[in-house]
């Protein structure tokens, strides 16, 4: 940096190095942008680098993602790439709301291990997501794919918060359930059934509803959702969850059962989309 040209190097730096990935972790907002994007490119107008993944929020502007997606990069935007930090964060409020200091320093490290495997989950469930649709839709950018994603799932959880005080009761106790998944279960065992008087009323809400649209969205996809009405996302979301607590209990009956290929069938039970099967009658 005391260099008279050293600004110029470290602002530069990732336009001269050719590698396999490249994940920004830091930097200035639009340091890629309509103007530069072609300076990323090696002589041959390949990338230099063939996976870009935007650890740092805004590092590449809307239009270098499209450029730079054109050209054959493949960019995992920063809502993708970042989504677990805004969780994470998510959790130490949660903590902070129910918790007491010293009551958190008893669970600190057993805490920590759990986010951090819920976490793992979590950016899996994205990868996985982003990586069935690349391969659906190859020619579609994976950022494009990234907005999809996140303006769905808020269209599903802002339905479900908008029409909560028309759920019937057994659906609000049914939701609570998402929030014992979703949490630390050591946070869970700390605090019992006071989590349900001490974290507001709102915050749980918006627990549920983000976990429910999330969990649909990972496994279903988005296209379905997108062609619906915001009022009717609510009733689907809904509808979705009790079908899978029906499969849940389908499966159990399977594997105790002596079906000859009760593994691979509840197997194939499990991993199949629930969205197929909402519009079917089945006869008791």
């Amino acid at each position: 940096i005391d260099d008279p040209e050293g600004v110029h190097l470290r602002n530069t730096l990732h336009d001269r190095i050719e590698s396999d990935a490249f994940i920004p972790c830091g930097g200035r907002p639009a340091t890629i942008h309509g103007g530069n994007w072609k300076n990323f490119l090696n002589e041959d107008g390949t990338p230099s680098s063939k996976v870009i993944v935007e650890g740092a929020n805004l590092f590449l502007t809307p239009d270098a993602r499209r450029e730079l997606s054109n050209a054959g990069a493949i960019i995992l935007k920063d809502s993708s790439a970042n989504k677990c930090g805004v969780i994470c964060s998510s959790f130490e409020i949660g903590a902070c709301m129910i918790l007491e200091e010293e009551e958190f320093m008893e669970i600190k490290d057993v805490f920590v291990e759990q986010v951090l495997s819920r976490l793992r989950d979590l950016a899996r469930s994205e990868a996985e997501l982003l990586a069935r649709l690349h391969q659906h839709h190859p020619h579609s950018p994976l950022p494009d794919m990234s907005i999809r994603i996140s303006r769905i799932m808020s269209r599903v959880s802002d339905s479900l918060i908008a029409n909560w005080e028309n759920m019937e009761n057994h659906q609000q106790q049914e939701l609570k359930r998402l929030v014992i998944e979703h949490l630390p279960p050591i946070l869970i065992e700390q605090v019992g059934d006071s989590l349900w008087t001490e974290m507001p009323e709102t915050y749980l809400q918006w627990m549920m509803a983000k976990s429910l649209a999330a969990r649909i969205v990972y496994r279903e996809g988005f296209e379905y959702l997108e062609t619906m009405e915001d009022a009717d996302l609510a009733g689907l979301a809904l509808r979705y969850l009790d079908l899978e607590e029906e499969r849940e209990i389908l499966i159990e009956a399977i594997l105790s059962s002596d079906l000859q290929y009760k593994d691979r069938v509840a197997a194939l039970l499990h991993d199949a989309g629930i969205f197929s099967t909402m519009g079917r009658r089945h006869k008791k």
